[in-house]
């Protein structure tokens, strides 16, 4: 089990980098769509190939209800272990990485700088916590809000943004706006 806990967080912390294995080419079973798709209002932004390919997964995926001006950058699934990966970008280079899986889970110890947010489309609220120790910075990066696991019926999710590459962190504000405005992606 603890290499799958380690191998998760890898994949995880990589979102903002990459959706390739090491040598350039896809891991097996992975579904990646990249394009720079502008979301209409209430509209995650996605493809009917890639919602297609995250409903199959079987479980809850979590979207945005309004990028506003976030697009989805690239969209990743695995069908085993069931695993998805949004990656939404804004022209300013912020962005917000949503990850899903249903094992896998461990990593570092999260931030103890948190602020819960209230997501209405579901009833419940999500800690967001903000890497602002010496040793936060070391685990996630300096700046970095993680938000804990939440579990929508056997599928852990959680979103990720901070400095990495090309990729912006979001300000705690931003962060909490975005995730607030999550929602259960549902077929059309």
């Amino acid at each position: 089990m603890r290499p799958l806990l380690i191998t998760l967080l890898a994949v995880t912390l990589a979102a903002c980098t990459s959706d390739e294995a090491g040598d350039g080419t896809l891991a097996p079973d992975s579904v990646v769509v990249e394009g720079d798709t502008m979301a209409a209002v209430g509209d995650p932004g996605l493809t009917a190939a890639q919602t297609d390919s995250l409903l199959a997964l079987g479980y809850p995926v979590l979207v945005p209800s309004d990028p506003g001006a976030f697009r989805l950058d690239s969209a990743s699934t695995e069908a085993e272990p069931p695993y998805y990966s949004l990656y939404y970008g804004r022209d300013d280079g912020a962005c917000v990485t949503i990850t899903g899986a249903t094992e896998g889970f461990g990593g570092p110890g999260l931030p103890e700088d948190s602020l819960v947010v209230e997501i209405p489309a579901l009833g419940r609220t999500l800690a967001l916590h903000h890497a602002v120790t010496p040793d936060d910075a070391e685990s996630w990066g300096e700046g970095a809000i993680i938000s804990e696991w939440l579990d929508l019926d056997g599928m852990l999710v959680h979103v990720i943004t901070r400095d990495e590459g090309a990729c912006r962190g979001l300000p705690m504000d931003e962060a909490a706006a975005f995730v607030g405005g999550l929602r259960t992606l549902a077929a059309e």
